[in-house]
């Protein structure tokens, strides 16, 4: 008999002896004499097979760097952060700029949302043991809101004052703002 030893890197990978799960690496167990097939496999690295020859010799040792089979992925967004971010349905419990690690290679799907922008989506191609950096354009939400005053009055909206206007005017404002926020913005002085 002799001695097989297989190391990974990470270790943890499943062991298979001639198709049989043995146990987990690092591992070591003996052997009598021959040839055997041995396979490794761990949850996002590739898996990796070979044959080792047990002989009279010495000891057999097996050492294999496992090549990861994820990538990640560096969310950001414009023209604001703090967007939420969600992976193929799934909320991350993360805001952008976000990191997103261990992620399946392959194609998902990314969505930000954030209260003043239109929630957006975008499929991403993942890529073994890669670290992308994806940035999303969001467009904001606008809305019409329509003012008007009797008698005439100067407005003021954000802090610009809007005079010599018609009684009825028509200002772009963001959708999302919230009601209580819309007045608190919005104030209005009789003219004399």
């Amino acid at each position: 008999t002799q001695w097989l030893i297989i190391n990974s890197n990470p270790s943890g990978a499943d062991v298979y002896i001639n198709d049989q799960p043995v146990s987990k690496t690092p591992f070591q167990g003996e052997y009598p004499l021959g040839k055997y097939t041995w396979r490794l496999q761990k949850e996002l690295y590739k898996n990796e097979a070979g044959v080792v020859e047990l002989s009279q010799a010495d000891k057999s040792i097996v050492q294999v760097d496992l090549k990861p089979d994820f990538g990640n992925l560096i969310i950001l967004t414009e023209p604001e952060f703090e967007a939420s971010v969600s992976l193929d349905g799934y909320p991350q419990n993360k805001k952008t700029p976000a990191l997103l690690e261990y992620i399946p290679v392959g194609e998902h799907e990314i969505r930000v949302t954030h209260p003043k922008y239109e929630t957006t989506t975008r499929k991403v191609t993942v890529r073994p043991g890669y670290t992308d950096t994806i940035t999303i354009k969001m467009n904001a939400i606008y809305g019409t809101v329509n003012i008007t005053t009797e008698p005439a009055a100067d407005i003021l909206i954000n802090g610009k004052a809007w005079r010599s206007l018609p009684p009825d005017i028509q200002a772009s404002v963001e959708v999302a703002m919230q009601a209580a926020l819309l007045e608190s913005m919005v104030y209005f002085s009789a003219e004399n």
